[in-house]
């Protein structure tokens, strides 16, 4: 910058003084559903703004280590929804997400699909059948959160349920037009 009066002038000089920076955007992650007594990993994620920023979670009581921006495995029992917070701090820029985490109980929780699955309590098998025209996916979790298998069923399928410890089952089902958890009791 050189300022003149037409005899005297003066001139000054700055390097990089004016820093120009993407907008800060900012995503909690995609809304998840879990079955209870499963776990869950936040998925937030940022870029743009200056880089130098804070990191905040709400609500904190869930959150361990603040600062983080994926900081744990959450254990949740009951639907929370989660703000992420990320604050520029060389811009002051401030952009908030959120995440919603459904936590279902296992019991026709959100039927969107007409499904009989029987016998149940169940002792070596059992019988699962959807309307023709819907190709499903499977999953079976048990009572500590653990996949113990997942597939593709249409029509009507078998599960041999004999090699399965007694106890209780989440058969997780679902399809273009949603989903459902039925709980099987296996003796």
């Amino acid at each position: 910058l050189t300022v003149s009066d037409g005899s005297l002038s003066d001139t000054e000089t700055k390097v990089d003084y004016i820093s120009v920076y993407d907008t800060l955007v900012v995503d909690a992650g995609t809304d998840q559903s879990i079955v209870s007594g499963s776990s869950t990993t936040l998925e937030g994620s940022f870029f743009g703004g200056s880089g130098d920023v804070e990191i905040f979670w709400t609500p904190e009581s869930m959150i361990q280590i603040q600062g983080i921006l994926n900081p744990q495995t959450l254990n949740i029992c009951q639907d929370t929804t989660f703000y992420l917070t990320i604050t520029d701090l060389v811009t002051g820029d401030v952009k908030i997400d959120s995440v919603r985490i459904e936590v279902y109980t296992g019991i026709d929780d959100h039927n969107k699909i007409a499904v009989k699955l029987y016998p149940n309590p169940c002792t070596d098998f059992i019988k699962i059948i959807v309307p023709m025209d819907e190709e499903c996916s499977l999953m079976i979790v048990n009572a500590q959160g653990q996949v113990i298998r997942s597939c593709e069923i249409y029509g009507q399928s078998v599960v041999n349920t004999t090699s399965f410890p007694k106890g209780v089952y989440f058969f997780i089902l679902q399809n273009a037009k949603g989903g459902i958890i039925k709980r099987v009791i296996k003796l």
